[in-house]
């Protein structure tokens, strides 16, 4: 059984909310359009069904990355020969509870600033003309027309390289101009909570 059959084995018998994907064309997932097949392409619908499909994964040795949106990412040609796990629209989930607003790493940038917007929250302006995913934009601490995502972001919760669920705080991401502790530390952004308007609920500033 290859590894791709015996992913998928453990998809069908233990994660109901997961699709997947064989021999997959990349060019669907990158923004740049490029890049050949993957062997097989995994989208999660839930954080436990993806803590566990990580931790098998993982326990098996098997080979595998982790993509969002595509928006900052050039496939080869030859493709991937490795599981490809995508954190997109399966996982997008976008909720505002007194004044705080919580998205899944797969909601695209550009749709919850305009939730914060439709909700009266300022502050996330600046994400409504990145092309990526919240993810993705806590990842490399995305910024644009002066603001950055440290200067609205909290709290996240993460998957650790142990498998371990984890909240960390935002003195603990060591976010910096395009860099964060996520990017050596293994951690895998799950949902950006209390990703909030710092200063003022009131008159949305137009973007």
């Amino acid at each position: 059984m290859s590894y791709s059959e015996k992913v998928v084995y453990f998809i069908q018998m233990n994660l109901s909310e997961t699709v997947f994907y064989f021999n997959e064309d990349m060019k669907k997932h990158t923004t740049f359009q490029t890049g050949g097949n993957a062997d097989l392409l995994v989208e999660p619908g839930t954080i436990p069904e993806l803590q566990k499909l990580i931790n098998y994964i993982s326990k098996e040795n098997i080979p595998y990355m982790i993509i969002g949106q595509g928006s900052n990412i050039i496939v080869s040609d030859k493709g991937l020969r490795q599981v490809v796990i995508k954190i997109g629209k399966r996982l997008s989930r976008c909720t505002i509870e007194n004044e705080k607003l919580e998205a899944e790493a797969g909601a695209l940038l550009a749709d919850v600033a305009k939730e914060a917007q439709e909700n009266s929250l300022s502050g996330l302006e600046f994400a409504s003309g990145i092309p990526g995913s919240i993810g993705g934009g806590v990842f490399m601490n995305a910024g644009a027309y002066g603001g950055e995502i440290k200067d609205v972001l909290q709290e996240i919760l993460v998957l650790t390289a142990g498998g371990e669920l984890l909240i960390r705080k935002i003195s603990e991401l060591e976010l910096g101009y395009r860099t964060s502790m996520m990017q050596t530390n293994g951690d895998i952004v799950l949902r950006a909570e209390h990703c909030k308007a710092p200063w003022y609920k009131g008159k949305y500033r137009g973007i």
